[in-house]
């Protein structure tokens, strides 16, 4: 597979300083294109109707129905769901086309194992097999995907552990096997993402609806130019590994006004090896005004290619009835010399952060913040290079509830360093509100944060304030 990356166009800086030069840049990218827009007036709009597509829940509705869609794509430039639901099977999205979904047009997934196959171009997760995504584009570049609130389907009922807890052979967490729906094979299968880009630049996604995802939500892997405003992302808590944004190996890449209520990980930012060998980096990540009612907002676990200059803000992580065990984890491998650097969450609430019964976290529920680097509990090889973070800031945060503020728990000593608490309120209530091992305390700063970071520097010189684009 070709993943040729685009030349990295950045606007706009966070600029981070303190007497002591401690901080850096965080660089980050607004929003680099624009979108192509479905039109009334667009003369190569066509409805998937006009092409023979009807409402149904058959299979035979299904295949008709991605024929149509197919054959749209093939002739048209922008492609109109109309409403009803229209059950499809997987199919892809080629370049410079708009897919729109009008206001209760409804793409729903099938719910046949067979009817998704095994995709070749997904990154490999173990000896497991993937399945198809339900939509996706590969290689493409200039997509968008609008409606006026139209929904994607994925119609995980199908696949979740509920519907098949009972069978040895399927549900989630590679407990299907292969054999049992694609012959001769010891390996197992993982359910289909719903909506996938790989190698793709230049993609929208706006005011639309992703709905019940077998397994994945949304995934971008080594995409560059994501904007993303107005999704909604939504699976029922309790069935666990259902993720919504999760972008892998991508540069310039932000959400806005959008909301996730899953079972898994609501955000997921991670980075990797492409086809080739190839390690690639995130960076250029941002997320402003995102509500995630799910596990938390993530980076990892697999982060092998460096995850940096990330920005959230105005952001909301978890509710205060307790939907979310934790509100930031960095999952990251020991024996790994990667690096998660430059993360500012900037005016930004934690809802009540507490164990919750439908997510099963044990007794680590109720921590705000994780950062740890012994994903998998591997010993550590001091003859390896070793995992870092660093520049990590906590800006204007508040918690309605907690009762750890943070698990910070590094590889080698100072593997953590550079941390950053400006006038936040975590409410913890564990005696010992901080857990650190192998943190650079000193060249930590808190100011006027509650609790106060143990040990660390206080000086108000170190405050990150506003975006600099000019600099």
């Amino acid at each position: 597979m070709q993943t040729a990356l685009v030349r990295r166009k950045q606007f706009g800086r966070v600029r981070a300083w303190n007497s002591m030069a401690k901080w850096s840049f965080v660089t980050t990218t607004l929003g680099m294109f624009t979108p192509l827009s479905a039109s009334k007036s667009d003369p190569t709009g066509c409805k998937i109707t006009d092409f023979g597509a009807k409402c149904g829940n058959s299979t035979a509705d299904a295949h008709t129905n991605t024929a149509a869609i197919e054959r749209a794509l093939a002739q048209c430039s922008t492609v109109v769901v109309p409403p009803g639901a229209f059950k499809v099977l997987p199919f892809a999205i080629p370049s410079h086309r708009v897919l729109y979904l009008e206001s209760s047009g409804v793409l729903v997934g099938s719910d046949v194992w067979q009817d998704y196959g095994v995709t070749g171009f997904l990154p490999h997760m173990g000896t497991a097999l993937q399945l198809k995504p339900l939509i996706s584009a590969v290689n493409a570049t200039n997509i968008t995907i609008s409606g006026s609130n139209g929904t994607i389907d994925g119609n995980g009922w199908f696949a979740w552990p509920s519907s098949n807890w009972s069978s040895t052979d399927c549900g989630l967490h590679n407990r299907c096997s292969g054999s049992t729906f694609f012959g001769n094979t010891t390996h197992p299968i993982r359910p289909p993402h719903t909506l996938t880009f790989v190698g793709c630049t230049h993609i929208s996604i706006r005011n639309v609806t992703l709905t019940n995802p077998a397994f994945w939500g949304l995934q971008h892997f080594y995409c560059n130019d994501s904007i993303h405003s107005h999704v909604t992302i939504l699976a029922p808590r309790w069935t666990r590994e259902i993720a919504g944004f999760m972008p892998w190996s991508v540069v310039n890449y932000s959400v806005v006004d959008s909301y996730v209520a899953v079972g898994d990980d609501a955000l997921a930012i991670m980075s990797g090896n492409d086809a080739a060998g190839h390690l690639l980096p995130t960076t250029n990540l941002t997320f402003t005004r995102l509500f995630v009612l799910g596990r938390s907002v993530a980076i990892g676990s697999a982060d092998f290619g460096n995850v940096s200059n990330i920005v959230f803000d105005e952001c909301t992580i978890g509710d205060d009835e307790g939907s979310s065990p934790w509100a930031f984890k960095i999952k990251m491998h020991v024996n790994v010399p990667s690096h998660v650097s430059n993360i500012l969450f900037r005016n930004t609430k934690f809802g009540k952060i507490s164990n919750n019964t439908w997510q099963d976290p044990g007794d680590a529920g109720g921590t705000a913040i994780l950062m740890g680097m012994n994903y998998g509990n591997v010993p550590v090889d001091r003859t390896k290079g070793q995992p870092t973070i660093f520049n990590i800031s906590f800006i204007n945060v508040s918690a309605t509830h907690t009762t750890t503020v943070a698990s910070l728990v590094g590889a080698l000593p100072n593997s953590i360093q550079r941390l950053h608490f400006d006038n936040c309120n975590f409410k913890a209530t564990s005696q010992r509100p901080w857990e650190l091992s192998n943190v650079d305390i000193p060249s930590c700063t808190s100011v006027d944060t509650v609790p106060e970071f143990p040990g660390s520097a206080r000086s108000s010189a170190g405050r990150i304030t506003e975006l600099c684009t000019e600099c």
